[in-house]
Order: structure tokens, then sequence, then C-alpha cells
């Protein structure tokens, strides 16, 4: 099977070519909200939606703390923020006005140290920290106390914590090799163990197999207890109950995403992600966001694979599309640009009050602070 072709989605849409787009509604058949390639509102002589700067956290450089690298960014109910700073082998909190809190952890294996720590969540009580390629769950209190390490059960490896249900339970997730998806456990947590209550392989692609030995997957997001996916190589936004049963399927009429490249050298094999389609960003009023980019100049991932063990693959040129959708699934406005992500940073999180805060990289690292003002807001 080619991993290059790109498939086409099937819509189940009809749409006069005299209307326009204020008067398209998404087809929904079988919980599936088929969307046009363009929202409602895209037509319009000004962006309807905006996003509105309410602050900026910069970080200085000095020669104890250079950040560079933010991630599994979260906060508390105070509006304290928290992450992993992975070049430092780090936890990092900041106040509401950004100024550092604490720091806490260096590169080692003992306890409060960090090394291959890729994810952070909170249950409103702790940080739990997936430390050790996720092999163990370091706790810490909100003040960056070192609290308890439980090591993970060994059916389940290289994972990633990704959040709690509303009824306290751990969700998982490890990768799936030689697919294009992931695992995802739902766990109970033990004062030194944890335990597996159930768990469910989740497709994120429409190829079934790819080159043994290798995983890709795009990211996920829990919300309202149902596990939400992103998609490689289509747009899909798939939404699954604790029990992997298929909720909800939102789709674009949009077929620019491109499949993972595969490569083999002699003895050696290559594999290389194009961009992918992110899980959504849940705002307060019910309405979401998502994140999808797609390389411009490339229609054969392998064909540019090869060319890239030989050395000789141009530079790839990346775009993205921040797609604003209502609570209902209909796709109301696109931002499309140049690049990986917007200018306004990478999305990471949104608060309690529907606030989303994104990371910028163009310059210094900051954390940008936005509210989405739609036109009802107006």
């Amino acid at each position: 099977m080619r991993y290059s072709t790109f498939l086409l989605l099937t819509f189940f849409l009809s749409v006069s070519c005299s209307k326009s787009n204020d008067d398209i509604s998404p087809g929904e058949s079988d919980g599936i909200i088929n969307n046009p390639e363009y929202g409602i509102w895209q037509d319009r002589e000004e962006p309807p939606v905006k996003f509105e700067l309410i602050d900026r956290f910069e970080f200085e450089e000095n020669n104890d703390l250079i950040i560079s690298n933010v991630g599994s960014f979260t906060m508390d109910d105070a509006g304290n923020m928290y992450f992993l700073e992975r070049n430092l082998n780090k936890l990092i909190s900041l106040d509401a006005k950004g100024a550092i809190r604490w720091t806490t952890g260096q590169k080692g294996r003992g306890p409060g140290d960090f090394e291959n720590a890729y994810s952070m969540v909170t249950d409103g009580r702790y940080l739990y920290v997936g430390n050790l390629q996720g092999a163990r769950l370091d706790a810490f209190d909100f003040d960056g106390n070192f609290i308890s390490s439980i090591s993970m059960n060994k059916d389940i490896s290289f994972g990633s914590v990704l959040g709690f249900t509303s009824e306290g339970k751990l969700i998982y997730t490890s990768p799936l090799f030689g697919r294009i998806g992931t695992k995802i456990s739902v766990l109970s947590i033990g004062e030194d163990s944890t335990s597996v209550i159930n768990s469910f392989d989740l497709d994120q692609a429409n190829e079934p197999e790819i080159m043994n030995g290798f995983n890709s997957s795009s990211s996920l997001a829990i919300h309202d207890d149902k596990i939400v996916s992103g998609h490689i190589g289509s747009y899909e936004i798939k939404a699954f109950d604790l029990e992997g049963n298929l909720t909800k399927t939102i789709t674009r009429d949009f077929d620019n995403l491109v499949y993972p490249g595969f490569a083999v050298n002699g003895g050696s094999r290559s594999m290389r992600m194009f961009g992918s389609l992110k899980s959504p960003y849940f705002l307060k009023n019910g309405y979401f966001m998502a994140l999808s980019n797609w390389p411009a100049n490339i229609s054969d991932p392998d064909a540019y694979m090869k060319k890239s063990t030989a050395g000789s693959a141009p530079e790839i040129e990346m775009l993205h599309s921040l797609d604003i959708f209502d609570s209902e699934g209909k796709l109301l406005y696109s931002f499309l640009g140049d690049g990986y992500s917007p200018e306004l940073g990478s999305p990471t999180h949104v608060d309690q009050n529907g606030f989303i805060y994104f990371i910028d990289y163009s310059d210094n690292v900051a954390i940008n602070k936005y509210k989405l003002v739609l036109p009802t807001d107006e």
C-alpha cells in the first residue's frame, strides 16, 4: 500500500453553487458532521473572529535559567502556570502575572529528578509528571514539593499522561508500533501502583499499517469524559467514549494533509512526519479550535524521503490553518498562513475563564494570553 497517496474524504453535503457561505450548513449523519472547505463566515469582508492579546509573559535570559523549550503547560484555579522545561530537566511555575514562583528538578532518576519527562497533568490537587519515558508517575504539590513516585504498569510503556476523568481516573496514552495510532489506557491510581481498568486502540489515520518498528500519531485531548483525537493524512476530528466507542466525527472538505514518509537506505530505515491535524482546544462557550499544518511543496512523501537520504531534498515549505468551530462542530472561520503555527504562537492551553495560551518561539520564548472575540461578543 502506498502511503504517499492523498486520501480524498467522501462527503454527503449537497450545496447549491448559488449559495453564499453564510447559507451553508454542514451535513450530519450517524454522528458525522461534514463541513465544506471553508466556514460560514469565511466570505465576510473583515474577519468576524478576532484574537485579543490580554497579556504576554516573556522570559528574561540569565545564566541560571534560560528557558527555550516549554512543554506540558497546565494551570491551577488561582491562575498559576506550570510547565516542563525539557532542555533543563526542570518543572517551573509562574504566577498569574508571569513572574517565576519556583523551579525544581535536575537531570537524574532520583526522587524529584527528571529524565525524558514528556507529559504532565493535574487533578486539581497534585501535578503528575510522566517521567522516564512514561515508566514512572511522579507527583508534586503546587508549591513544587516532591510527593511520591509510582512505577507504571509494565503492560503499557513509552507513554504519556493525558488527563483525568470526572471520576478521577487517569488517561494514559502509549504508542502502537507498526500503526498510526495510540493505545488508550484508563488507570486507577493507588498509593504505590496503578491498575488498568480498561484499554483500547485508536486509529488516527486511514492507513492500517506502517513500517515495522515505527509509530506515528496525532495529538489527543480529554473533554467531558471523551477522548478527542486529531488525525494524520485527512481532516477528521473524532470523539470516543471511555470504552473506545466512536461517538462523533467532524470532517472538513480539505485534502492538503500529508501522510508520513518512509525510506530504506541500505540497512537503515527512516520515517518523517509532514504535519497533522491536532486535537481541538475547547473554549468556555462550547466552541473549539483546531490547528492543522502540512507541506506546500510535497505531494509524494516517500519520494521526498528518498531524496532526503540522498541529500537532495528541498527545504520544506509549511502551511497551517487555525479553524474555529461552534459547539455542534460547524466550521465558522479559518485563519490560513505560512509556517507550522500562527503568529500568535502554538496553542497550548485554555484556562477556566476561556483565555487561550500560546507558546511563542518567534523571538525570545514567551507565553501569549489571548481572548477569542466572536461576533456574538461584540
